[in-house]
């Protein structure tokens, strides 16, 4: 019994994790065609490129988790696992309707099959008289790989036969420019030594559960994704006090008429901690998935990856030997509980454990050298009632089926894209819920329409400061996760920052009226949960949420809004509880509120020691900053700090109370003793007067005299009501 590929050719969950990285005894290796076509040292990283070029090429400072530096590729084209979070291989934004993306090869290579995403795009290959690595834009240099199934995203695509070449080019061709500049973009893919070809697209689909609610439920997440080489997710319904488990598994069936000649499996996005796949051996049979366990044997096994948000998951399970059968059976056994908190998160701290999801089910046969055979798509099994109708011309189609008195029994397709001339709809007798109407008569009625495109003209009473986000940043404002969490002014400007966001801004900078001047998503999937002013910059601490394990904080420029990371390193399960950042001078003070220490570092010596790196995703790789830190001194439970220049000192949010740190003699003195309930942030005026945010039952600014004697509190106690 085979197990699965791990090393180089699957890749990650949707969701966060750690790397599993997995041995195998010598007779579990993956068989030659699995095994992977280019290695690291192959691949030429100069010659592999995008076109147009991505901003990044020619200014290598640019940082981000979207730009095609050699470590995001190294994960992209999996030769390095694994994929970095939220990545892509993209090209510049652009009005151009064919764009290109080349990997080049330092020599020539054979090369069988590709499987990715690859956004619908054409493949061809650098003829063998060309001079490496081909010139795009000449496609006499080019030969294009026939695709019988078509370029769907997700798909495998089959060299010809003794396929030799020096350069591989994606090319996509936009039917007509977009509306504005955008890019292309590549999520994944692997180059692979066999001529692997998915009989996946021409299989029946059976999967022992599915969301059926509604026609919505069933486009989304029913048994067709397994194959539509969309990524989207097939979605179990089993009930929450049936477990998944090995003796009850969750399972999908692919089948066909005539056996075909299987050397393995590929599958997408499962959400699962273990897979088995079995080959059907019993005998005719109208349905596989209804036969006795006896007509099934196990070919595979494997367990499934957890990666931190990958753009997708794959993970190869090839078998022992070939295996001719009408049927495969993929069997999730084990699920997953609370392997990082996105898990957590969907299985309810583990109590969950019925919950199922696969994106892809590649079938693959290794055809040697053999041509590709041709799809064979089984007959078409629809539900029993056809409703056929004819358009004068393709558009978008609208049917709702309406009883005799008008009401709506059931919404049939909405906006689906349909031919010109005779079309059929197909309806199974059921109303939206998936019960069967009585007899009786019923309507038809439907729209139809040309695709609709939406194409911004004018704002109606605008007041200048647009509510949705804009390219240039100054449209919206803050987070969609996360309110406002701190706040730094340097110069003219105002920072406001927040701990995460998904399609909001965690930082944005304000002029001293209150609009906005600039907003960005993310500082390399770091949030803003800590702002701090020194020496003209901005300092920005983020931990856990997209970077995961971190702590980071990074240096921006208030005039270009450019940055730098000063400080990043891993903790694993030892969070050590960011809570503070301020600088003075030439020093970076940190505080850890677990730790209960205010930690000093040397930024010149962390710049010196630190090694940039492409991206926040490389966990654990920078230089350990210990060997920055000039001191470390003991506070009970610090938090927010901020930098008193008069004195060179610190003050420090301590517990229930507030203290002066000295850094050059390490003295702790306390300032605020009393008064507070539960203090978050501090502010030091001119005059040395300090307002203290107090939460807990106070919801109050507090204001102290500089020697710490209470003086007044803004705002009404208890803070504002609702309603």
């Amino acid at each position: 019994m085979s197990r699965g590929i791990l090393a180089v050719l699957c890749g990650p969950t949707l969701v966060a994790g750690v790397l599993l990285w997995l041995s195998y005894p010598a007779a579990s290796q993956p068989t030659e065609a699995f095994a992977p076509a280019v290695s690291e040292a192959d691949w030429d990283y100069e010659a592999t490129a995008e076109f147009p070029p991505h901003p990044f090429r020619a200014d290598p400072s640019l940082q981000g988790f979207d730009i095609p530096t050699r470590d995001i590729l190294l994960g992209t084209l999996h030769l390095r696992p694994p994929i970095p979070p939220h990545s892509s291989w993209p090209t510049a934004a652009t009005l151009d309707t064919v764009r290109h993306f080349r990997i080049a090869f330092r020599r020539p290579l054979r090369i069988g099959a590709i499987i990715g995403d690859l956004n619908g795009c054409v493949v061809s290959y650098l003829r063998r008289a060309a001079t490496p690595p081909g010139d795009v834009s000449d496609e006499t240099q080019w030969a294009t790989v026939e695709e019988p199934h078509g370029q769907r995203a997700f798909r495998a695509v089959v060299f010809p036969p003794g396929t030799e070449t020096q350069a591989i080019r994606l090319t996509v061709r936009l039917p007509t420019p977009p509306a504005k500049p955008e890019a292309s973009r590549i999520a994944g893919l692997v180059l692979l030594a066999g001529r692997l070809y998915d009989h996946g697209p021409d299989a029946r689909v059976e999967v022992e559960s599915y969301p059926a609610g509604d026609a919505a439920q069933v486009e989304a997440w029913g048994p067709q994704r397994l194959t539509d080489g969309t990524l989207g997710e097939w979605r179990n319904a089993r009930p929450e006090d049936r477990p998944i488990s090995p003796t009850d598994p969750e399972w999908v069936v692919l089948s066909w008429p005539a056996p075909r000649k299987l050397s393995g499996v590929w599958l997408v996005n499962v959400f699962g901690k273990r897979v088995a796949v079995d080959a059907y051996v019993g005998g005719p049979v109208a349905s596989p998935a209804l036969a006795p366990a006896s007509a099934w044997k196990e070919v595979g096994q494997a367990d499934v990856p957890v990666w931190w948000r990958p753009p997708y998951t794959d993970l190869a399970v090839p078998f022992d030997s070939p295996v001719s059968t009408t049927a495969i059976r993929v069997r999730i056994i084990e699920p997953l509980t609370t392997e990082n908190p996105d898990i957590a998160w969907i299985t309810g701290d583990g109590q969950r454990r019925n919950i199922a999801w696969i994106g892809e089910v590649l079938a693959l046969e290794d055809l040697g050298d053999r041509p590709a055979p041709r799809p064979q798509v089984a007959p078409a099994e629809h539900p029993p009632i056809a409703i056929r109708y004819s358009l004068p011309k393709a558009g978008e189609v609208t049917l709702a089926i309406n009883d005799a008195a008008g009401r709506r029994v059931r919404n049939l397709v909405a906006g689906a894209i349909r031919k010109a001339g005779p079309n059929v709809e197909w309806w199974d007798g059921c109303d939206d819920a998936g019960k069967l109407v009585p007899p009786g008569t019923y309507q038809v009625s439907g729209v139809v329409h040309d695709p609709l495109h939406l194409r911004y003209q004018f704002t109606v009473y605008w007041s200048g400061r647009t509510p949705w986000l804009t390219p240039d940043g100054t449209g919206g404002w803050l987070s969609d996760h996360a309110p406002p969490r701190s706040v730094a002014v340097v110069g003219d400007r105002v920072f406001l920052g927040a701990a995460v966001a998904e399609s909001g801004h965690t930082i944005m900078a304000l002029d001293l009226d209150g609009r906005k001047l600039w907003g960005t998503q993310w500082l390399d999937l770091a949030g803003a949960g800590l702002l701090t002013a020194g020496g003209g910059k901005l300092y920005v601490g983020s931990s856990g949420g997209w970077v995961g394990p971190q702590v980071v904080v990074s240096e921006v420029d208030p005039a270009n809004f450019s940055f730098r990371r000063i400080l990043q390193y891993s903790y694993g399960d030892n969070d050590p509880g960011l809570s503070g950042i301020a600088v003075l001078g030439r020093t970076l003070f940190v505080s850890y509120r677990v730790r209960n220490e205010v930690v000093a570092y040397d930024m010149d010596r962390l710049l010196e020691t630190y090694q940039p790196k492409p991206s926040v995703h490389e966990q654990g790789k920078t230089t350990d900053p210990d060997q920055a830190i000039t001191a470390r001194f003991s506070v009970q439970a610090p938090g927010q700090l901020v930098p008193d220049e008069s004195s060179s000192s610190l003050l420090v949010v301590a517990g229930k109370q507030v203290v002066r740190l000295h850094p050059a003699s390490g003295q702790v003195e306390t300032v605020i003793g009393s008064g507070l309930e539960e203090p978050a942030g501090i502010a030091l005026g001119p005059d040395g007067t300090l307002f203290v945010s107090d939460r807990g039952a106070a919801q109050q600014v507090k204001v102290f005299s500089p020697d710490g004697q209470f003086v007044r509190a803004i705002g009404e106690p208890g803070g504002r009501t609702v309603g």
